[in-house]
């Protein structure tokens, strides 16, 4: 009988891909440039405040510190009504002094020019002592006296109208300047509410042009990162498969075992024959 051969065939193969020049220095220097990135510390990328926004907040810190503007209205006090008789009497006085009491003393200088020409009269009509001099003096006295009483009336009341309306009037002048005053101390409110506005309004255009330039500065922190992440994605969208090469290694070893007759295979496939041959 012939012995069957039996093989066993080693290889190892080593495909190598290979690009032209110009595409494997692309990729090394984005490669580079990425490797460059993760070398960055990550809190130099965070741009800081910037000095306007910086500014703005340090303005916004003194926004209302200064309130004495709200106290003074607070504390404004009611506008009352003034009244002519508050102060009435200062005109009074100096009326019924100047006035009166003068216009007076003259009408009682003049009863007495009366008085001694009516005894000059009487005299010399022999009636010096008599009851019609009696008469005549009474009744010239009594009309001395209600000519001083009227005189003393009008007097006192031309006076009283004169020291009210001189009183209404400083009343009413002493109501406008409260009125006034008043009036000037809620406008300097609204004066100081309004620059306050415009604090604020200024204070938050500082901000946001703080926030912009801030803007700016994060990006060009960031131009690397962005650069790299373009780059990558353009390499990754050119057909560089259409320039891919490959060169292939490799090698095979073979070997065969036996080279006779193999007693032991030919009786595992033989053995009622071999019962036989060996009269088993």
């Amino acid at each position: 009988m012939s012995k069957k051969s039996k093989q066993t065939t080693e290889s190892k193969t080593v495909t190598t891909p290979t690009n032209p020049q110009f595409v494997t220095d692309s990729l090394q220097k984005t490669t580079g440039l990425i490797d460059k990135v993760a070398g960055l510390d990550p809190s130099s990328l965070v741009a800081g405040v910037n000095p306007l926004q910086q500014q703005a907040a340090d303005g916004a810190a003194g926004l209302g510190a200064d309130r004495s503007w709200l106290d003074s209205i607070l504390k404004a006090p009611n506008l009352q009504p003034r009244s002519l008789l508050d102060n009435l009497d200062s005109y009074m006085s100096p009326y019924l002094q100047d006035v009166v009491s003068t216009s007076l003393a003259d009408y009682d200088f003049g009863a007495d020019k009366t008085r001694a020409a009516q005894d000059l009269e009487l005299a010399g009509a022999g009636a010096f002592s008599g009851s019609g001099s009696s008469l005549t003096r009474s009744a010239t006295e009594g009309e001395l006296m209600r000519g001083r009483g009227s005189l003393a009336a009008g007097l006192r009341d031309q006076g009283f109208n004169t020291a009210a309306n001189l009183s209404n009037m400083d009343a009413q002048r002493a109501q406008q300047t409260d009125l006034a005053n008043l009036e000037a101390m809620f406008q300097r409110g609204n004066l100081a509410m309004g620059a306050e506005a415009s604090d604020r309004a200024n204070l938050g255009t500082m901000m946001s042009i703080g926030d912009t330039m801030r803007g700016i500065d994060a990006q060009e922190r960031n131009a690397p990162i962005s650069l790299a992440t373009i780059l990558a994605g353009l390499q990754g969208s050119m057909p560089y498969s259409l320039l891919h090469g490959q060169t292939t290694e490799g090698n095979a070893t073979s070997t065969a075992k036996g080279g006779g007759f193999d007693l032991a295979s030919w009786l595992g496939n033989n053995a009622q024959l071999a019962a036989k041959a060996f009269g088993v």
